[in-house]
């Protein structure tokens, strides 16, 4: 909404604004699909769904159904006009190797922190005009000031690391003790997922075909995620599941019990 606002107050080209007013259909259809998909998982009945969203119930099952709810949350889609396509893309989000991923991530971190743009600038030392440039994805900045804009807007700079690197075309190095790799596995997810926008564990499991419960417990750290799992999830973030396989690699040597198995026990 805010790059709306900005490109109406400038005059944009007619394609850009109406690009990013279809970016805001599309954020407001997938909300109301995963609104509607908690619901239904927690025993609503279509008459209930229509009667809230002013329809009958054959209505509500004809846009809501589970087959339309798995196309909604595609990690595949075209992506609106004005908008040029990228590899890798999700629906949550942008993809990973792209320089506007870092700016998603922090400007979520942004909006859940309330802080004012004036105001985190100020923190940080930075110009107003240069932070926007960070938020908007125009530019990827060096990794203390990264790391001091993530730690202003209340985030964690080890989740943000990995969406820095990929934006910065980085690939880290694979050796590291496998305790730390499970760590550091679960906090570069929790990056990706920051950086698609946060995403609920319903919008992920609908995306990237995976049980409700399976994603809550990797992002809580109960389960440690096969490399199925794994590939999965970062596909439907966004991101190529490759940035991973090494931590993975490391993170598997770990003796945990299969991914979902009953009474798994935390990632150290």
């Amino acid at each position: 909404m805010r790059r709306l606002e900005a490109a109406e107050s400038d005059r944009s080209a007619l394609h850009v604004r109406l690009g990013l007013a279809a970016e805001i259909v599309d954020t407001v259809q997938r909300y109301s699909g995963s609104v509607i998909g908690h619901a239904r998982s927690a025993g609503a009945s279509w008459e209930d769904i229509g009667s809230a969203a002013g329809k009958t119930a054959a209505m509500a099952r004809a846009r809501w159904n589970s087959a339309q709810l798995t196309r909604l949350f595609s990690p595949v889609r075209v992506p609106p006009p004005g908008r040029p396509g990228r590899t890798g893309t999700s629906r949550h989000g942008v993809a990973l190797t792209h320089p506007q991923a870092f700016g998603e991530a922090l400007t979520h971190l942004a909006q859940v922190s309330g802080l004012a743009v004036a105001e985190a600038a100020r923190r940080a030392d930075l110009p107003p005009t240069e932070l926007l440039r960070v938020l908007d994805g125009e530019v990827v900045s060096p990794w203390p000031v990264a790391h001091m804009l993530t730690t202003v807007f209340g985030g964690d700079p080890r989740e943000v690391r990995i969406v820095w690197e990929g934006a910065q075309g980085i690939r880290r190095s694979s050796r590291r003790p496998a305790g730390e790799a499970a760590e550091e596995l679960r906090r570069a997810l929790r990056g990706l997922r920051l950086a698609a926008r946060n995403p609920s564990p319903m919008d992920l499991s609908l995306s990237a075909r995976l049980g409700v419960a399976l994603v809550e417990g990797v992002f809580a750290g109960t389960v440690l995620p096969d490399w199925h799992t794994t590939a999965a999830l970062a596909s439907a973030m966004g991101a190529d599941p490759e940035i991973l396989r090494g931590t993975w690699e490391l993170a598997a040597e770990v003796p945990y019990p299969p991914t979902g198995s009953p009474g798994a026990p935390s990632v150290p």
